[in-house]
C-alpha cells in the first residue's frame, strides 16, 4: 500500500522554494516508512511576508492523528531525511532539531494547535 501527503482544505501552496520541495520529498519518504498518510495544515499562507512559510520554505504537518511513538519516529525520520548525510549531524536546538539547512520541531505539544513544523533554517542559503 502506498501512503500519501494530503493538504488541508484552504492550505495554499502557490509558492514552493527548493527547500520546500526538499521538505515535501522527505515527508513523502517518511509517510512510507511510518505507513501513515500525512496532512499538511499550512503551506505559504497565514504568515507575514518575511516568514519562511510565505517564502515557500516551511510546512506545518498535522500531529493529532499520530501516536506518541509515531510522533517521535516522524520527527527523527524527517530530520534524518533532511540531513546531508553522515557528516551532517542532527543536533538539538531551541526545542527542536537542526541539520545544516533545516529546522524541525513539534510545536505546542499537547495543545489543541499541536503540529510539526519544518523549515529552511533562518539565515542559511539552500542549497
Amino acid at each position: 500500500m502506498s501512503y500519501v501527503i494530503w493538504f488541508k482544505e484552504g492550505c495554499q501552496t502557490h509558492i514552493i522554494a527548493p527547500s520546500g520541495v526538499r521538505i515535501l520529498a522527505a515527508l513523502e519518504q517518511c509517510a512510507q516508512i511510518l505507513e501513515q498518510d500525512m496532512v499538511i495544515t499550512c503551506g505559504c499562507d497565514s504568515h507575514p511576508p518575511d516568514d519562511p512559510h510565505s517564502k515557500g520554505q516551511a510546512f506545518d504537518v498535522r500531529s493529532h492523528d499520530l501516536t506518541p511513538a509515531k510522533k517521535t519516529q516522524l520527527l527523527a525520520s524527517m530530520m534524518q531525511a533532511l540531513s546531508e548525510g553522515p557528516a551532517d549531524t542532527v543536533t538539538p536546538k531551541d526545542g527542536g532539531y537542526v541539520t545544516k539547512y533545516f529546522f524541525g520541531w513539534l510545536e505546542h505539544p499537547g495543545a489543541d494547535n499541536e503540529h510539526f513544523h519544518w523549515q529552511q533554517r533562518n539565515g542559511v542559503a539552500f542549497p
